[in-house]
Order: C-alpha cells, then sequence, then structure tokens
C-alpha cells in the first residue's frame, strides 16, 4: 500500500531518471537494499494535502463571481507551482549536502549520473501531479456544493 505513490510517479521515471528514481525508491547505497525513507510518499502526501485544501477555498472561501475560469486554473498552476519548488529544493538539499550515495550519483565512469536536470524534471512530474489530483478533487468533491462556481472548471 505505501508503494502507491511511488508506482504513480515512477510511470514518468524516464523524465527524471532510473538513478534519481532509486534515491527517491530509499535505496541505500552502503547496505544495497531499499531500506531508507520512501521520499516519493512524502512528495505525493505533500500534493495530496495541498489538492485537499486548496480548491474547497476557491470553491467555498474565494468564491469569485468574475473570471472564474482564469482564477481557477491560475490557482491551479500556483498550487503546482509550490509543490515543485518544494520538491525541487528538498532534492537540491539532499543533493548539496550529501546524501545521495555516490553508488547512485555517478555511473561506473565516474559520471554524475543525478543533477540539476534531473531533480528540475522531477520537479516538473511534481507539477503534473499535483495539478491532476488538483483538478479531479475539484470534480470529484467540492465543485458541487459552491454557489457561484459550481460550473467550473467546466
Amino acid at each position: 500500500m505505501e508503494e502507491i505513490l511511488g508506482n504513480i510517479y515512477s510511470l514518468l521515471e524516464s523524465f527524471y531518471g532510473k538513478p534519481l528514481s532509486e534515491y527517491l525508491w530509499g535505496y541505500n547505497c552502503s547496505t544495497q537494499d531499499y531500506d531508507l525513507d520512501l521520499i516519493y510518499n512524502q512528495f505525493g502526501m505533500i500534493a495530496i494535502i495541498s489538492a485537499f485544501i486548496i480548491p474547497p477555498i476557491y470553491y467555498y472561501l474565494w468564491n469569485p463571481v468574475r473570471h472564474q475560469l482564469t482564477k481557477y486554473w491560475g490557482l491551479m498552476i500556483a498550487t503546482g507551482l509550490i509543490n515543485f519548488a518544494i520538491a525541487y529544493f528538498m532534492l537540491i538539499s539532499d543533493l548539496d549536502n550529501g546524501l545521495i550515495g555516490d553508488c547512485l550519483l555517478y555511473d561506473t565512469l565516474g559520471n554524475q549520473v543525478i543533477d540539476t536536470m534531473n531533480i528540475l524534471m522531477f520537479g516538473v512530474v511534481d507539477f503534473l501531479f499535483t495539478a491532476i489530483l488538483f483538478f479531479l478533487t475539484s470534480i470529484a468533491f467540492f465543485k458541487w456544493g459552491s454557489k457561484a462556481v459550481k460550473h467550473y472548471p467546466f
């Protein structure tokens, strides 16, 4: 059950690379096993929590009367960008502090295989995951009870 979020993120693993994915699965170079924290769950839970907190704010507290669609998409993009920034800066911090093991960080020739671009691309994947969750939770749970914006996002 705890691997569901990792499996969802791994669908787009080709965007950010297998070595970073192994780190996010909790691979430990010293034990050659997956005995570290499952980091995918941390990012997934942040996305899920934001997808269940921000849409009710839009539908029930803000409840805009004008430019509803623009404000909806803007809020969804802003939520995705916040989660992108969280993922990016958390992983850059791990990279800078040496928390990613050398067996994942370098290939057999000594070339660095996890760099800023891999982390940036994972941030994009996290952005997409958050935006999709935002959209789905809006449709499934929140839009129906709203007075002014029950017809949005469509």
